[in-house]
């Protein structure tokens, strides 16, 4: 997510910079040079205001940059890098903290992990071993990088349960929202199969 944020933050920096360098061609009229840059630097101001309300929206997300870059990728950020984050997010164990970081950077068996992707590798890292590090980071993985993301998943549990479902518990409700706002692809047929062989062994 954070890849795509800066990919999308300098193409708006790319695209204003090239409407800002007009080519003035020789072989353009005055008139027509006069209208071009008129209507490059339209185009200009959409795309800097553009900019200004896509970095407010994603304030956050530049404001903890280096713990997201770890997170994706813990074996290659140096500790000291981390340390304003780890500050804001962990200010009482922050000794604590950059021990584990870097006690998990000289861990050889999990870094092969990582091949496995971020969520696997993050699923191994045990709690029982890094206490303060393991808790932290799965606060960081739940924040929304924007309103959307959350505004979304608002507006798909209250389609899930409306009226007519005002008996849906809110255990049965969160499951449905997981399945219904994540990529999570359930086996049916396997879930049958465990059905039917916990049935037949009550018997």
């Amino acid at each position: 997510m954070l890849l795509v944020i800066d990919s999308f933050d300098l193409k708006l920096i790319a695209k204003t910079r090239h409407l800002k360098e007009v080519n003035k061609n020789e072989a353009l009229t005055a008139h027509m040079i006069r209208n071009v840059v008129l209507k490059s630097r339209g185009f200009v101001e959409v795309l800097e205001e553009l900019k200004g309300e896509f970095e407010s929206k994603f304030s956050d997300a530049n404001e903890h940059k280096e713990i997201f870059k770890f997170i994706e990728n813990p074996f290659h950020v140096d500790v000291s890098s981390l340390t304003p984050t780890i500050t804001q997010l962990c200010p009482d164990n922050c000794a604590a903290l950059e021990s584990e970081i870097i006690e998990l950077q000289t861990n050889d068996i999990l870094q092969v992990e990582l091949r496995g992707g971020v969520g696997h590798f993050w699923s191994l890292v045990s709690e029982a071993d890094f206490p303060t590090l393991k808790p932290l980071v799965q606060k960081v993985m739940s924040f929304f990088m924007s309103t959307y993301t959350c505004g979304s998943t608002f507006s798909t549990m209250n389609t899930i349960k409306r009226k007519q479902r005002n008996r849906l518990t809110h255990v049965h409700l969160e499951c449905l929202t997981v399945i219904a706002t994540t990529n999570y692809k359930y086996n049916m047929k396997k879930v049958k199969d465990m059905h039917a062989s916990f049935r037949s062994s009550q018997y």
